[in-house]
């Protein structure tokens, strides 16, 4: 997205926060559609020139957290029916929102019917051996510990961490604990009706390696 085009869409959005008449909400919905539309379509024409590879929409989408977020929030009925919704889950601007949005259509991971924008689902296999996997996982941890940081723990929200010493078998039986507790949530999410976006995260290591 250009700077102007970005500069133009910005001010589109902020009126957009402030009116309240029925008609100018009409109105600059439509502006801001019409100006989304041109960049998609300059998009399209950019992307028939040169598509991204596998490899280097992964990095985009492993190396920047709120792309992924914004991909799993879409998945979910109630929130990619109401944008806003995810902007306050996410503490994001509407440009920079709509910015995610547009990336993600770019790199085929988002539709839009006219109306709505869905996520398309995709097998992104991120494995540790990945020149990616580092980075990801260190940006989601600190993703993560800002989002603890800002609410408090409750029903919805469990926080742990714990050091301790012990022996090898010790370590391999807590291991296959875990793999298992793995095993069932993936079998439990698939099953699910989603309704909101979560957050796990397992670190399990020796500190004298």
């Amino acid at each position: 997205m250009g700077s102007r085009v970005a500069e133009v869409l910005l001010v589109l959005l902020r009126e957009q926060e402030t009116a309240t008449h029925h008609l100018r909400l009409k109105s600059l919905a439509t502006k801001i559609e019409i100006l989304i539309s041109g960049v998609r379509k300059t998009s399209a024409v950019l992307d028939a020139v040169a598509t991204l590879t596998e490899p280097e929409i992964k990095w985009i989408y492993y190396t920047d957290v709120f792309i992924q977020l914004v991909h799993l929030f879409l998945t979910i009925p109630a929130f990619r029916n109401d944008l806003n919704l995810i902007e306050m889950a996410l503490g994001l601007s509407k440009e920079r929102l709509m910015d995610l949005i547009l990336q993600l259509e770019r790199h085929g991971l988002v539709s839009f019917d006219g109306k709505t924008y869905t996520a398309i689902d995709f097998i992104f296999h991120l494995e540790p051996s990945s020149p990616i996997y580092r980075t990801h996982r260190t940006l989601q941890r600190i993703k993560s510990l800002e989002k603890i940081e800002k609410i408090q723990v409750t029903d919805s929200c469990y926080a742990f961490s714990a050091a301790f010493a012990s022996d090898q078998s010790t370590f391999d039986a807590i291991k296959l604990q875990i793999l298992q507790l793995i095993k069932n949530a993936q079998k439990s999410v698939i099953a699910s009706n989603p309704q909101s976006v979560f957050q796990l995260n397992i670190d399990f290591f020796r500190w004298n390696e």
